[in-house]
């Protein structure tokens, strides 16, 4: 996270200065989110159950193989949702942040949710 800061920082002074065309500032943002995204993946996978770092939902917190499994399936739409972030920040008119973001937070809750009435 300090090394985001200190990379967001700029890039926000130079927004408020109208530095950035814009449509490349969305390319910068969605290129430094992509990748954000990728490493946020690689980590969560390796995440042990605690209450400060990962998915932490009730019924996560409350079963260890629910919190491996949502945690490796996490870790996958992570680096797939990095990559389509990635790849999209190349076609100047498309910002896909937003549905990147929405998918990428919610679809593993559901996944985890599903594996909790499995009974897992």
């Amino acid at each position: 996270m300090p090394i985001l800061s200190i990379i967001i920082l700029p890039v926000i002074i130079l927004k408020a200065l109208n530095f950035f065309p814009t449509l490349l500032e969305n390319s910068y943002f969605d290129l430094l989110f992509g990748f954000l995204f990728i490493i946020l993946g690689l980590v969560l996978g390796k995440v042990r159950p605690n209450y400060t770092v990962g998915i932490r939902l009730p019924w996560t917190l409350h079963s260890e193989q629910n919190w491996k499994m949502t945690h490796k399936f996490g870790e996958k739409i992570y680096i797939v949702g990095g990559i389509i972030m990635i790849v999209s920040s190349f076609v100047p008119m498309i910002s896909l942040f937003t549905p990147i973001l929405i998918i990428v937070a919610l679809i593993p809750c559901i996944y985890s949710y599903l594996l909790y009435k499995k009974g897992i």
